[in-house]
């Protein structure tokens, strides 16, 4: 039988050749991860004790289906999982954008991706999972068997229509409660198409919906505890940036370019003079 375009045992399979890969995002955005090995490969039945709980859920989206990332807070997360900051924001981001890329199948369209964190993971699953789902477990190096420390990647092929919607799934033990369904992400606007003889157009159009966060960084400094603690209101910090220097740009975190600030009605803006991140060396009079 030929594979279509969206195959949950496919992506599933592919999860152990790509093992390297996912741990190396896991790692930029959480560090600390370790080394993870391939667990087991099965068909959607019973959920893991692991969903009944808090954790981020990486929710990559496609034209034919949506493949989850499921990270249980005791894998162990980071603290500021539970209230990432705007950088931890970015870092997340860019998580499901690269594991997006990993393992969404190269013919199927990306329509977007998030990571978030969340509440019951159980409430993510419920809205996808089908018959048709796989799910796949990632363990820490040493840790087979130990499913709180297990990560999961589930496969959902999109369901097909007229099909009833599964119930809300709740613990064996457990009477039933409310799940509630994650909320859906704002559309994006797509960036301009790419001609169309160009080659790199297929891969492009997988990820041109995905959101990116984009940040301004004026100036930065280190400074000592003590003088940290002293700060108040009408406190002043200097910087040695000049005020003509251009202002760096970042996209989920990762430097950019530079631009100049500019005022766009009643807002802030930036007008961009480079596009790079590669640091000038400074000129030096001997």
């Amino acid at each position: 039988m030929p594979v279509t375009p969206f195959d949950a045992a496919s992506i599933a399979a592919a999860c152990a050749p790509r093992l390297a890969d996912l741990t190396n995002s896991l790692e930029r955005c959480f560090e600390g991860i370790g080394v993870l090995e391939p667990g087991e490969s099965r068909a959607w039945e019973t959920p893991p004790e692991a969903f009944f709980g808090a954790g981020i859920v990486i929710r990559i989206e496609t034209g034919g289906g949506t493949i989850l990332g499921l990270l249980p807070a005791s894998f162990p997360l980071p603290e500021w999982h539970l209230e990432p900051n705007e950088a931890e924001q970015a870092r997340l981001a860019t998580l499901a954008l690269e594991w997006g890329e990993h393992l969404a199948p190269a013919e199927v369209a990306i329509e977007r991706t998030r990571a978030e964190p969340i509440d019951d993971l159980i409430a993510s699953v419920t809205p996808v999972a089908n018959d048709s789902s796989c799910l796949v477990s990632l363990n820490p190096e040493g840790c087979e068997g130990d499913t709180l420390r297990t990560i999961y990647v589930l496969a959902c092929p999109a369901r097909k229509e007229g099909a009833p919607k599964p119930a809300p799934t709740t613990r064996p033990d457990s009477p039933p409660h409310a799940t509630e369904s994650p909320k859906p992400m704002a559309p994006t606007k797509s960036w301009r198409e790419p001609s169309p003889d160009d080659p790199r157009r297929a891969r492009l159009n997988r990820v041109l919906n995905v959101p990116v966060q984009v940040a301004v960084r004026l100036a930065e400094k280190r400074i000592e505890l003590d003088q940290l603690l002293t700060l108040g209101p009408g406190s002043l910090i200097s910087f040695d940036k000049n005020c003509e220097d251009l202002l760096d740009l970042y996209v989920n975190n990762r430097l950019f370019g530079r631009g100049e600030a500019v005022k766009i009605g009643e807002h802030f803006g930036l007008k961009i003079d480079e596009v790079g991140s590669v640091k000038r060396r400074e000129e030096r009079v001997f």
